[in-house]
């Protein structure tokens, strides 16, 4: 029985063509600039890729604020029945857990210290 081994090289069938020098040369010079061109690409990758984590990690944080804030107006928002045969009731009320009523006459605005805003 024959053994062929696989090497790296494969054999040659004929002689490499010896290429003028000017013409390898330029072909070393492509080949360094196609070279920076890719560590280019895979930095500009790696940067668009964190940027890509991030907004997706804010995003998330924003949705669960969102939650959270929704909740929250759920529980401050005084519920009021509609009654009144079609025609639309005012907007609800939100009540600021730290002064009520507010210091400055108005019931139906919310003030920096207030947990609604954020």
């Amino acid at each position: 029985m024959l053994f062929f081994f696989l090497t790296a090289k494969s054999p040659v069938v004929g002689p490499t063509p010896v290429l003028p020098a000017s013409v390898e040369e330029s072909y070393r010079q492509k080949c360094k600039e196609i070279k920076k061109r890719i560590v280019e690409i895979e930095s500009s990758n790696d940067v668009l890729t964190s940027r890509i984590q991030r907004a997706r990690r804010a995003i998330q944080r924003m949705r669960l604020e969102r939650a959270f804030l929704l909740e929250q107006l759920e529980k401050r928002t005084d519920a009021r029945v509609d009654d009144s045969e079609g025609s639309p009731s005012p907007p609800p009320t939100v009540r600021c857990p730290y002064l009520y009523p507010h210091s400055c006459g108005l019931r139906n605005h919310v003030h920096s210290h207030c947990e609604l805003t954020g």
